[in-house]
């Protein structure tokens, strides 16, 4: 995975993550032909990371390239399109005064750079070692000079370009040969196919003119055309004419030798007779049409390879050039692979179309004779050593034929019988199983009456036994309750008793001014204003308000320097490091607090009074729970029914007036089963 990075438009060097990683783009891909466009286009959300980076000139940098940013798509749904160039595109933009020179490519791009009119900061190599004139006669850029039609590196030397940021390549071939095979016509099909096919020449008709005085004669072959080594391939035969009267000097005469010799080698270059390859595979394609194991999980084809097409339908063998790709490197996967005919890029037939090719007549006799004589002992070869594999097969596959249909025979027999004799033994066991089924259930109908009715004798007798307890449990917790009351109001009344001294304590210490230091009066910058004497006390005219050096009375609400406080009510968000005493806490939630001694809790409410003590237990209305009892009266536990999330765990369970102790209950799980 490819995390496309953003750089300012001078950038050089993919040095660390330039101005910002663009790791929110939904789509990214890069679509790259040979010998042709090399872009970029990509989908980012206007909320996404760093989308503000995102402007025209400046580089994005993925899948170990840069792109220059030309055009940046309006918003629709939040969505905008990025478009970006290959940083080779900027060749296109530097001119490169008039010049001739003569050389190899790279003799070549050195006069470029000496007469390019600003400095280029892209490197060149090339494996091509012919030599060619160049023409500059008018300013050019230097994208033109490389790849036009017409006085260019492709024109004159044909050849295909790898452009790896500021470096270029110009090799006579990009890729390498790959044992990928494509199964055309029957894991793939295309609409082209057809048309392919139908497009492709059986035959060709070769001719020159012989130049006589004032007179030209054409020369032909007595036998006229020459057919294709794949022409039985086809149910019709298409003639290509071919005109290779430049192919002689004036001093040669065309021959029939001569054009048979020269109609091979055309033959051979050009591909006639074999149907050209276009087809458009997808990455999810390729599991399907490429015999590799592990493809998906691996990219390692890459734009020039080759690859062979198999024409299952007409038996036929091709040879097919990736020409374009489009990767997602956001998934490290190919989106789409176009194979094409590798001879079928302009470059190569422009070139082979263009070079005279000088013919030695004197060498076609030998060079005849001993390709026909080779042709002729290669075909009786691969003839005899046909015949012997097709006889050896035939034998193999008649021996196996007979051998597997015997111990087929044999097998059907034997599972015959082995199935007979199953079902007989399986339905002797049903019966049996029947009989025995149905002696269980008499068997177990009988236990259960007898359980039934010993479990109602003794749910009678427990509940006897259980009504003389709850009256003595619920006297019990009347006790408890009246106990709790009688606790609680002591606590109250010596509680109310020890605020009211507490106050007139504070009161006390404040309007005696304990500490009796005077009171000076400072201004808003920290500075004792002048002309006011101290003072030892400030008190309101109505007196409810006071203050001096031991603390401030407001209406009974007293804080003194003692360090203690009163108030009717006191608000806030956190109390800590204070004893609460006598106090009456409402509208509030008391959380994480341990309360230690001897305390009641009583809480009064439209449903009745709650008490809890630690020497009572807790009780609610005619409910209660101490003691090792639980006891539900008149009322219900919870408003409706008692509820627990775990187990309750008790000697004996008293249900309608009935008790059940735990032998009774085991009884019942057993029966249930």
């Amino acid at each position: 995975m490819s995390i496309p990075r953003i750089y300012p438009d001078g950038a050089t060097q993919a040095s660390a993550n330039g101005l910002g990683r663009l790791s929110d783009a939904t789509r990214l891909e890069v679509t790259e032909e040979i010998n042709g466009i090399f872009e970029l286009e990509m989908d980012y959300p206007i909320d996404g990371i760093n989308f503000e980076l995102i402007k025209k000139n400046r580089l994005i940098y993925v899948d170990k390239q840069f792109f220059q940013i030309y055009e940046v798509s309006k918003s629709l749904s939040n969505i905008v399109t990025v478009y970006a160039e290959h940083i080779s595109y900027r060749l296109s933009h530097i001119p490169v005064a008039p010049f001739t020179a003569t050389g190899t490519p790279s003799q070549i791009w050195k006069e470029i750079k000496t007469h390019a009119v600003i400095d280029v900061p892209f490197d060149f190599e090339s494996d091509i070692q012919d030599s060619e004139k160049f023409v500059i006669d008018k300013p050019r850029s230097i994208k033109d000079i490389l790849m036009s039609s017409e006085d260019s590196f492709l024109s004159n030397f044909g050849g295909e370009f790898e452009w790896n940021n500021w470096n270029i390549k110009f090799n006579s071939r990009r890729g390498i040969d790959t044992s990928y095979v494509v199964r055309y016509g029957s894991n793939l099909t295309d609409i082209k196919q057809e048309e392919n096919l139908q497009e492709v020449d059986t035959a060709l008709f070769p001719y020159a003119f012989k130049h006589e005085k004032d007179k030209d004669t054409v020369v032909y072959l007595p036998e006229k055309i020459i057919k294709t080594k794949n022409a039985n391939l086809f149910s019709y035969t298409r003639i290509l004419p071919v005109d290779f009267s430049d192919k002689f000097e004036n001093d040669q005469i065309p021959t029939a030798d001569a054009l048979r010799y020269l109609s091979d080698i055309y033959i051979k270059d050009e591909k006639v007779g074999d149907p050209q390859v276009s087809i458009d595979v997808s990455f999810v394609d390729l599991a399907q049409t490429l015999e590799y194991k592990g493809m998906l999980s691996a990219i390692d084809l890459h734009l020039g390879d080759r690859m062979t097409v198999i024409y299952q339908k007409i038996g036929l063998h091709v040879v097919a050039e990736i020409t374009k790709t489009v990767k997602e490197p956001l998934q490290d996967r190919f989106k789409v692979l176009h194979l094409g005919d590798f001879g079928e890029s302009f470059t190569s037939s422009v070139i082979r179309n263009n070079k005279k090719t000088k013919v030695d007549l004197s060498r076609f006799d030998t060079r005849l004779e001993e390709t026909k004589k080779d042709t002729q002992n290669e075909f009786e070869k691969q003839s005899a050593e046909t015949n012997q594999r097709f006889e050896q097969q035939s034998t193999e596959t008649n021996q196996r034929f007979e051998k597997q249909s015997a111990e087929t025979n044999q097998r059907f027999d034997d599972f015959d019988k082995s199935t007979k004799e199953k079902f007989s033994k399986q339905q002797e066991e049903l019966e049996n199983q029947k009989d025995e089924s149905e002696r269980r259930y008499l068997e177990h109908n009988r236990k259960f009456t007898e359980l039934q009715q010993e479990t109602s004798n003794k749910i009678k007798s427990t509940k006897e036994s259980m009504d003389s307890e709850l009256s003595a449990h619920q006297q019990a917790i009347n006790e408890q309750m009246e106990k709790a009351k009688k606790a609680i109001r002591a606590v109250e009344e010596k509680t109310a008793k020890e605020i009211d001294d507490a106050r007139d304590s504070i009161m006390n210490f404040v309007s005696r001014n304990s500490e009796g230091a005077p009171l000076e009066f400072y201004d808003e910058q920290g500075k004792l204003v002048k002309g006011i004497p101290p003072v030892s006390t400030i008190k309101s005219k109505d007196g409810k308000f006071e203050l001096n050096a031991s603390g401030f009375n407001f209406g009974n609400h007293v804080l003194g320097g003692n360090g203690e406080l009163y108030a009717d009510g006191i608000y806030g968000n956190k109390i800590e490091g204070y004893s609460i005493i006598g106090a009456h806490i409402s509208g509030g939630t008391i959380q994480g607090v341990t309360i230690e001694g001897d305390s009641y809790f009583r809480s009064s409410g439209a449903g009745g009074i709650a008490v809890v003590s630690g020497d009572s237990g807790f009780s609610f209305g005619a409910c209660a729970m101490g003691s090792g009892h639980i006891s539900i009266g008149t009322g219900n536990w919870n408003g409706t029914d008692f509820y627990t999330s775990g187990d309750v765990i008790c000697s004996s369970v008293v249900v309608g007036g009935m008790a059940l102790t735990s032998s009774d209950v085991a009884k019942l799980q057993r029966l249930k089963g």
